[in-house]
């Protein structure tokens, strides 16, 4: 997530917004509220078609995801336009609760969470 001054979250500060009730433990009801808004963070090309506000387009472009690999980000884009879509988005590998790693599948703890969000800045998923 970003803000207007472009600031890279950490993973404790991106953790406490998917933890809704602040119990150490992400779970998948919680993730999938907060997902998309991560969707909207990244979201900022275009005239959003709806409102008509100055921002999101509701479809993620190259440059708006640029940490996140070439074929990864082809996998994605389902209708191979170029740009993923909030259904797309939704619907990617990485961004299914269950695709990551985790002792408990019920729960992604802190440490887990961190892991998962360096590997996305690392280009590993």
């Amino acid at each position: 997530m970003r803000s207007e001054t472009q600031h890279v979250h950490s993973p404790q500060e991106l953790f406490a917004v998917f933890d809704v009730n602040s119990d150490g433990c992400i779970d998948d009801g919680e993730w999938r509220r907060r997902v998309m808004t991560v969707f909207f963070v990244l979201d900022t090309e275009g005239t959003d078609p709806v409102t008509g506000a100055v921002g999101g387009d509701g479809q993620l472009t190259r440059a708006e995801v640029p940490n996140l690999r070439e074929d990864v980000f082809r996998a994605a884009d389902v209708d191979r336009d170029g740009t993923i879509s909030a259904f797309e988005f939704n619907q990617a590998g990485f961004t299914r609760f269950v695709s990551i790693p985790k002792q408990d599948q019920n729960c992604l703890t802190l440490v887990e969470f961190t892991t998962y969000v360096q590997g996305l800045r690392k280009n590993a998923f």
